[in-house]
């Protein structure tokens, strides 16, 4: 059976850091669906045409798009031990990965949400200096995330599959706490 784990947290959380640790440590194969987009964009692809002009006026990539992206990925590294960084977003986006995975024989074996408070996340974004960070984007982003994500949150509860992870530590002491929940 092939093992996977979602990492899931509210922007500035620290999931990416995280889930890379945890890929160099523990040998798992990390999926990121901004950094498959941005190499598919790289592409001369019709596909690759259609993403950009979306991305291009400033909306969001459909998420079926962005689903069929990541399972193609994972489907062609048939690895045994997965970690998949930041989807799903959304509760149909959970849906689909429920399925795809039930489909393609691997085990979710748990839905890591690193938590931190709407004060944190802000700070931690203000900190990162990036030119769309603004004070109105940054709020915004923060109000969206927490109200797609809970329904998310609620359906992995749910099945017994979410682990939360205290996200206000220290980026070792936020590792020890994942060890320890997995039981790695």
């Amino acid at each position: 059976m092939k093992d996977v784990i979602v990492f899931l947290g509210m922007p500035g959380s620290g999931k990416s850091t995280q889930a890379g640790f945890l890929s160099v440590n523990k040998k798992y194969t990390k999926f990121v669906t901004g950094d498959i987009i941005r190499n598919t964009l790289k592409k001369k692809t019709k596909l690759a045409k259609t993403i950009k002009k979306i991305v291009d006026v400033g909306d969001l990539i459909p998420f079926e798009v962005s689903a069929d992206l990541l399972f193609t990925e994972i489907k062609e590294h048939k690895s045994k031990k997965i970690l998949i960084d930041g989807f799903p977003r959304q509760i149909e986006q959970a849906y689909i990965l429920d399925y795809f995975l039930y489909a393609k024989e691997y085990n979710l074996r748990a839905v890591l949400y690193i938590d931190i408070s709407k004060k944190e996340s802000y700070k931690r974004l203000l900190q990162r200096k990036r030119k769309d960070d603004t004070k109105k984007v940054i709020k915004e982003r923060i109000n969206v995330f927490r109200k797609e994500i809970t329904p998310v949150l609620e359906r992995y509860k749910q099945k017994g599959l979410l682990v939360e992870i205290n996200g206000e530590q220290t980026i070792e002491e936020v590792y020890s706490e994942i060890i320890k929940k997995l039981k790695m």
